[in-house]
């Protein structure tokens, strides 16, 4: 993807960008589930296999314990790729 300088590893001066997930832990998507502009998913109704538990965002959390938290939203940051060497953009 070209974005070798800043993820991929998980070392000093790459972003901290982790997913923790309970692979034992089934759920069923539900309406109230969906996110989205949408407001609907055509998965309503299906059972996953699964969850994600803790998702942390350049070393902050932003899912902690399911819920998101609304103080990290609009941190994101723009990460322009760049052309690897080979051509590749690996």
């Amino acid at each position: 993807m070209g974005l070798v300088r800043s993820k991929g590893s998980i070392i000093v001066g790459y972003d901290a960008d982790l997913t923790c997930v309970d692979l034992g832990k089934a759920w069923r998507l539900e309406r109230s589930d969906v996110v989205s502009s949408a407001s609907y998913s055509i998965h309503e109704g299906w059972l996953f296999q699964g969850a994600i538990v803790h998702a942390m965002s350049r070393g902050q959390f932003v899912l902690r314990d399911g819920p998101l938290q609304d103080s990290t939203v609009g941190l994101g940051r723009f990460d322009s790729r760049q052309q690897c060497p080979s051509g590749h953009g690996i």
